[in-house]
């Protein structure tokens, strides 16, 4: 009988911290992580500008915008944030048309993140486009254009 109390105990505490350790990863995962990087610089994918051939590639960084659309209307914009066990974390920030009367508001930027496809590889689907996103280093990746930018004619 004390065998079985043991048992039970045991069967008892593993349960529960496996409960733990899920609520953990879901709260970790409900919240980006901190922000750590350094920005390239280097443009973004814009779907207001020229036309751009799918496998075109850019080596962008934490911080850099990944894809922009802009124009009258207002604006959207996609940027690389972090990466943890999560996966790709994207930040996401929108801004009304410069036409209102109050002038441009910008929205609160947004997260989501994107689950890894194989270890440090993402398929990122943003703006309407697709990227191929590759951690070539700590902080820096390869994006690749999965899905080709027409030129813009304007609004």
């Amino acid at each position: 009988m004390k065998g079985l109390i043991t048992m039970a105990v045991v069967l008892t505490m593993v349960s529960l911290n496996g409960v733990a350790t899920v609520d953990a990863q879901s709260d970790k995962c409900s919240h980006p992580p901190e922000f750590v990087g350094v920005p390239t610089g280097e443009a973004a994918f814009s779907l207001t500008g020229e036309a751009v051939a799918a496998g075109a590639e850019k080596y962008l960084h934490f911080g850099d915008e990944l894809v922009v659309s802009g124009g009258e209307g207002g604006f959207s914009a996609v940027s690389l944030y972090a990466e943890n066990e999560c996966g790709l974390w994207l930040q996401h920030a929108k801004g009304d048309s410069l036409l209102t009367p109050d002038g441009a508001k910008l929205q609160k930027p947004t997260f989501t993140y994107v689950k890894a496809t194989k270890s440090g590889h993402y398929r990122v689907e943003a703006l309407g486009l697709t990227l191929e996103v590759e951690r070539v280093a700590p902080g820096r990746f390869r994006v690749v254009l999965k899905s080709p930018i027409n030129v813009y004619h304007g609004e």
